[in-house]
């Protein structure tokens, strides 16, 4: 009847009104219906009409990008009405009030994440969204049963401006959506990368989608130091988030560019930004180029492990030629897994984080969501002690770090959803004493953000250098570490440090016959015997014996506070 209503419409009305981008946009979906909150346990996607003319859906297609979908039905879609879009054999399940197309080879909607586009008949792309588990509001609703919907229908190229339905059914499928914000900031359009996939080919990759028009204009775009060089521009469909840029003249290898562009449009409205991002031609990675510099492997219930990496390198390195991967006590690698999917410029200096949630990271703390990879998979990363390594993708190991729980900071109430940080890029990897518990002020960690507990060793000044010379160990990030820095001629020497009073009484020995390079750095938490030691002025006793037994002895005052 319903189908046979949509029909007789048809013959009622002229139809040939021009259709435009957005003017019909998805406007719910059910990727995964089980198990069921209150609705069908049926897939579904509702379109909704937002512009001001009737609009005939006869011959448009629905895809998931490898399957699609045709309404064969000529049904009218009236101004700021709905209507389902669900398997032919599964509309007798929906209430018979509702307006619904059953379609033949409904495109099959993944659980954990997806794109669906909607065509019109010319093969024009109206709209399309991507979709993850991360944009349900909390665990319960990603297990299944509850809807995504559109809260603002003036931005359909947010990829934020989804959310969980909010009724107790699950979702309103053909009724008016639960989430309604009209008030929702427009978020600025900016540039999250640019990979020159040739010398004469970059590649933009937008935060969301743009107007396809001015995103396509040559004269919106400029590349420094050279200029005038943009020969051609185009936005790609079917999200206009990329755009494919054409240049005159190659750029130069070991050369990093700045390209900016102008009055890039929203995809659905006047407003416009300017943007600003750097490229350059990829670099393999090589040993010692990158640092395992940050690393959650105990997160809270329902976080997500992470690992972060620095560039240390000067070269301009692709994160898709690294794998992430773990290690027996053997030294062989037992597992390995892509860092990244996609071409992915790495500067030098820059912070990239590897995690399988990135909405966890988002929600937990305050990161550049430019510098967050989503992956595929992660290596497995025991809550007690384990391995994770950095490989190219021709096996050769990059960097590898053996983490236990016992680096962590020893009066922490709990370890979970706490990282552990790299104090220093300078000292190694594997030593225990160069790395420590993210700060308490920090919310226990620091993903895409420069470590809390980073410092920089200055042991140019001195043969024995404390700094700094007041602590506070308290886990906030603010000197919370001593270090005593050192610096020697040879190497073999041992060092032993002991920590007194003002009286003299000796309180306990904090550093016992380290051995010692050339130079490094040591460092103290505060603690004797898993106790913080009092506020108070204290003498360290710092005792080098060297490789040929001679022993030398310097005295430090520092402070507690």
């Amino acid at each position: 009847m319903r189908i046979l209503m949509g029909i007789m419409m048809l013959g009622c009305l002229h139809l040939e009104a021009q259709v435009n981008k957005y003017d019909v946009l998805i406007n719910e979906i059910m990727p995964d219906p089980s198990p069921t909150v209150g609705l069908p346990n049926t897939e579904y996607i509702e379109l909704k009409n937002v512009s001001n003319k009737p609009i005939n859906l006869l011959k448009w297609k629905i895809s998931n990008g490898t399957s699609t979908a045709s309404i064969n039905t000529g049904w009218v879609l009236q101004p700021d009405s709905l209507v389902i879009i669900c398997a032919r054999t599964q509309v007798n399940k929906f209430d018979t009030t509702l307006s619904i197309i059953g379609v033949t080879s409904f495109p099959s909607l993944l659980n954990e994440s997806g794109t669906i586009t909607l065509f019109a008949p010319d093969g024009q792309t109206i709209h399309a969204m991507a979709y993850e588990l991360g944009m349900h509001d909390n665990l319960i609703k990603e297990a299944g049963g509850w809807s995504l919907e559109m809260a603002d229908p003036l931005q359909p190229c947010n990829p934020h401006n989804w959310f969980s339905s909010m009724d107790n059914k699950g979702g309103t499928p053909g009724r008016i959506n639960s989430i309604s914000k009209s008030s929702l900031p427009f978020p600025a359009i900016r540039a999250i990368d640019c990979i020159a996939q040739n010398e004469t080919s970059l590649l933009l990759m937008l935060n969301q989608g743009a107007d396809s028009i001015s995103a396509s204009l040559t004269a919106n775009y400029h590349i420094s130091p050279v200029a005038g060089i943009i020969t051609e521009a185009e936005a790609i469909p079917p999200f206009f988030n990329q755009v494919k840029i054409t240049l005159r003249t190659a750029i130069l290898p070991d050369k990093i560019y700045t390209l900016t562009g102008k009055n890039i449009r929203h995809c659905s409205s006047t407003k416009a930004d300017s943007i600003s991002t750097r490229t350059s031609m990829l670099t393999e990675p090589e040993k010692s180029d990158v640092l395992i510099n940050e690393l959650l492997f105990n997160p809270e219930s329902g976080g997500s492990d992470f690992v972060e990496l620095v560039n240390v390198s000067n070269k301009v390195l692709n994160a898709k030629n690294l794998l992430l991967a773990t290690q027996n006590n053997a030294g062989l690698t037992t597992a390995a897994f892509p860092a990244s999917t996609k071409d992915r410029n790495f500067f030098p200096g820059d912070h990239l984080v590897f995690t399988a949630d990135s909405a966890y990271l988002s929600k937990k703390w305050q990161v550049n969501n430019n510098h967050i990879i989503k992956t595929l998979a992660m290596p497995s990363l025991p809550d007690n002690k384990g391995n994770v390594s950095v490989l190219t993708k021709q096996g050769t190991i990059i960097d590898a770090f053996n983490y236990d729980e016992q680096m962590h900071f020893p009066l922490l109430n709990s370890r979970e959803g706490v990282s552990l940080e790299r104090i220093s890029w300078f000292y190694p990897t594997n030593d225990p004493d160069n790395w420590h518990s993210a700060s308490s002020a920090s919310g226990y960690g620091t993903p895409t953000r420069q470590n809390s507990q980073h410092k920089t060793a200055d042991i140019n000044t001195a043969k024995i250098n404390v700094l700094p010379a007041v602590i506070s160990p308290d886990n906030n990030g603010t000197d919370d570490i001593l270090g005593i820095h050192y610096q020697f001629n040879r190497n073999g020497n041992l060092l032993t440090c002991n920590l007194f009073n003002q009286q003299g009484v000796l309180l306990g020995k904090i550093i016992n016959n380290a051995i010692c390079g050339t130079s490094g750095i040591l460092h103290w938490n505060g603690t004797i015997g898993n106790k913080i030691v009092r506020k108070g002025v204290y003498i360290l006793l710092i005792d080098i014996l060297s490789a040929n037994g001679q022993s030398r002895k310097t005295k430090k005052m520092i402070a507690v506070q």
